[in-house]
């Protein structure tokens, strides 16, 4: 499931509209009509989709009433109550609120525009910027005609653009462009795809380089004199490596799924700001970079599941939400398993694993390999947290003990299977192991 052109190219376009005007907000609507097999995992996309390229304002659609006989189909799915993951819907809810509290009061940093149609947005270009971690704002005639020229920089609103794409190109350039480019700004006109970010970059260099991570989307923003760096893995398979900022200072860490925060190594090079980061599969970041001061060399690493310690063959037991055993092969795909094909809701897999004084000693992983949809890890009675799409990996450590440790994972399944019948992978489908941290 994914955005259609049309709406993408709308939404775009108000995000471009909302920066050029200087709003505060920029709505949208999100969720709705995707269907019962709407995921978290997917929700999370969705709405990562929209944080990243400037909306911060969402109406998540819906929360119905009653979903009772036909009503269950009018316009799903319900986001609220009536969904067996609604219990782990404050997941999503927080990281919203989170991310939608940075991304207001303050300005996006952006200096490269395409223009195009007002109402019907292009998309050749726009795709090239942002496999190459290029920011952009949409502008159209109306907004060009609201353009003043300081020097080589063009400003409309707020926006400070030095460069600007016509796509589709342009044999005629608007008598203001012509104007920028007299004035030394970079207008392109016409252009080729092989050599569009080549000209961009040989201009105005980059603002975040991450070289061969085509899956990442970034949007830079200040707000409170100082600069924030969103990042997210719009990709299915892990990012890893060094990056460089073209902002300097002091780094910190943000993990807008938990709220934690903590100071993070870089180190200044050639004027530019040097890290190093990991962003696995739905994964999103925040670097906070306080200009007035100076990044810390060194710092703890982000630890991250190496190689496999055990794997948990069991024996594991199973439980219905009520405590009562039932009769389930685990790890395994109850919805293959009669008659249990049809069922939507959580049950319960426990089993345990024991640790030695040195292996307790280092960072523990667990890793549920595959989970059909959502898992609540608790480890001696304590919970862990909360695994709502792949990876299905989780740090543990802080909640083992020497010796036996009692693991209990909650499985949510999709609601899809009772509504549509379809049958999807649910349960604790594995293998389990446990990882030891990447060296």
């Amino acid at each position: 499931m994914r955005p259609n052109v049309l709406v993408a190219q709308r939404r775009c376009k108000a995000v471009g509209a909302a920066a050029l005007q200087g709003s505060r907000r920029n709505g949208s609507e999100a969720l709705g009509a995707y269907g019962w097999q709407l995921t978290l995992d997917e929700a999370k996309w969705l709405l990562d989709w929209h944080l990243v390229r400037g909306n911060n304002l969402f109406f998540l659609h819906a929360a119905f009433y009653s979903v009772r006989g036909r009503r269950a189909f009018e316009s799903e799915p319900d986001i609220g109550l009536h969904n067996v993951w609604w219990p782990y819907f404050q997941l999503l809810g927080d990281y919203l609120r989170r991310v939608c509290w940075l991304l207001a009061d303050g300005v996006e940093i952006c200096n490269v525009a395409i223009l195009t149609d007002g109402n019907h947005a292009a998309w050749d270009a726009a795709k090239l910027l942002y496999q190459n971690q290029i920011d952009f704002l949409y502008i159209d005639a109306q907004a060009l005609e609201q353009a003043q020229l300081e020097g080589d920089t063009l400003v409309i609103g707020p926006q400070r653009l030095r460069a600007i794409v016509c796509d589709p190109p342009h044999v005629v350039m608007p008598p203001m462009l012509e104007r920028f480019a007299q004035a030394g700004g970079l207008v392109l006109s016409t252009w080729q795809p092989a050599t569009l970010i080549q000209h961009l970059v040989g201009v105005l260099g980059r603002d975040v380089d991450w070289p061969g991570a085509p899956d990442l989307r970034v949007l830079h923003y200040r707000k409170a004199d100082h600069d924030f760096y969103l990042l997210v893995n719009e990709g299915k398979t892990t990012l890893a490596g060094a990056l460089s900022l073209a902002t300097t200072g002091a780094i910190e860490y943000w993990n807008p799924l938990d709220g934690t925060t903590q100071p993070w190594p870089g180190l200044i090079q050639a004027g530019r700001l040097h890290t190093h980061l990991h962003l696995a599969r739905r994964a999103s970041a925040i670097l906070r970079v306080d200009t007035q001061g100076m990044p810390q060399a060194e710092g703890a690493p982000q630890p991250v599941a190496g190689a496999s310690l055990t794997e948990l063959t069991g024996p594991w037991q199973a439980f219905d939400e009520a405590g009562q055993a039932i009769a389930l092969v685990c790890p395994g795909n109850w919805a293959r398993q009669a008659p249990w094909e049809t069922f939507a809701g959580r049950l319960r897999f426990a089993t345990e694993f024991t640790l030695s004084a040195e292996q307790l000693a280092q960072p523990i992983f667990l890793d549920l390999g595959q989970v059909g949809d959502i898992a609540e890890v608790r480890v001696n009675h304590h919970v862990a947290g909360v695994l709502a799409w792949a990876p299905y990996v989780i740090q543990i450590d802080a909640v083992c003990q020497l010796g036996r440790n009692h693991l209990e994972i909650w499985v949510t399944n999709s609601i899809a299977n009772f509504y549509q019948g379809l049958q999807l992978p649910s349960g604790l489908i594995g293998p389990v192991q446990l990882r030891q941290a990447a060296m």
